[in-house]
């Protein structure tokens, strides 16, 4: 039975020929016939549009970047934590202090292969040596106490040298900031103004006394600092210990590295402290 045309606008049925083939009902066919042509053309765009989808036909198949040689997609490796971020390699992973021989209270002095506290020594508990920023110098110690008590922390009293080259740095500065002295940078004949006179200050007080390496505070001023040099000199009062880095009581703002004194080894003075050193393994 032949279908009305009104039918075919209604259901979009279509008539057969009279070859008992299917031609078109008129112009809803057309239309149908141009949103199937739309659809390829979008399916189409899409495959060619996309660096990593491949159609199905290889005629619109695009091909990958070739960095790598072979055709295929370069994508950052995951780094588990889903932001694809590519991971730095190794020889660039680290950071500041990771590559260093120290504990994090030291600094690694690399020409003299030693670490170095960063603070001049303060009285822990247990009679500990901790070096930390803004306590106070232990200082009233003679250089017997103090280098057992650096021997108690696993440390030890630094060599004169390896002293004098962590004030240096590795530009050998006669000051731990530079090359030239600057008034006021370390706490060498500088007047408290509460006090009126020289006094001893907490560790790194003075921030821009820092250096000859970064993290590094108080190498010249403030207190003395004994270092592992003694001598037994009979017309001197017996036993004698060295300090590097003059003291807040004696210096003067022209104070060098590394500002060295001899002292009786049992003086025990608010001027003279000490720092540790160790030999990393």
């Amino acid at each position: 039975m032949r279908t009305d045309r009104s039918e075919v606008l209604e259901t979009g049925s279509v008539e057969p020929a009279a070859t008992g083939s299917f031609a078109p009902a008129g112009p809803w066919s057309c239309g149908r016939a141009s949103r199937l042509l739309l659809l390829l053309w979008t399916w189409m765009s899409a495959c060619y549009a996309s660096n990593s989808s491949r159609c199905a036909d290889s005629s619109c198949r695009e091909a990958g970047p070739e960095a790598d040689g072979g055709g295929t997609d370069v994508r950052p490796e995951d780094d588990g934590d889903g932001s694809g971020d590519i991971e730095p390699p190794a020889e660039d992973a680290g950071v500041e202090g990771e590559a260093s021989p120290c504990p994090s209270e030291m600094v690694y002095v690399p020409s003299v292969g030693v670490c170095i506290d960063r603070y001049e020594a303060s009285r822990g508990a247990g009679d500990l040596p901790v070096s930390v920023a803004g306590a106070m110098p232990w200082n009233r110690i003679g250089w017997r106490d103090a280098r057992l008590a650096c021997m108690r922390a696993g440390k030890r009293l630094c060599l004169p040298d390896e002293w004098e080259a962590a004030c240096r740095g590795p530009m050998n500065y006669d000051y731990p900031y530079g090359p030239e002295a600057i008034a006021g940078y370390c706490n060498i004949d500088y007047i408290d103004p509460d006090a009126g006179t020289r006094v001893v200050y907490p560790t790194a007080a003075f921030d821009r006394c820092e250096g000859g390496y970064p993290g590094l505070f108080d190498m010249i001023g403030n207190v003395a600092e004994w270092t592992d040099e003694h001598r037994y000199q009979e017309d001197a009062g017996g036993e004698l210990a060295l300090t590097s880095g003059k003291s807040y009581s004696i210096g003067s703002a022209g104070t060098k590295c590394p500002g060295r004194e001899w002292w009786g080894a049992g003086f025990e003075q608010s001027s003279i402290g000490f720092r540790c050193c160790r030999t990393p393994p």
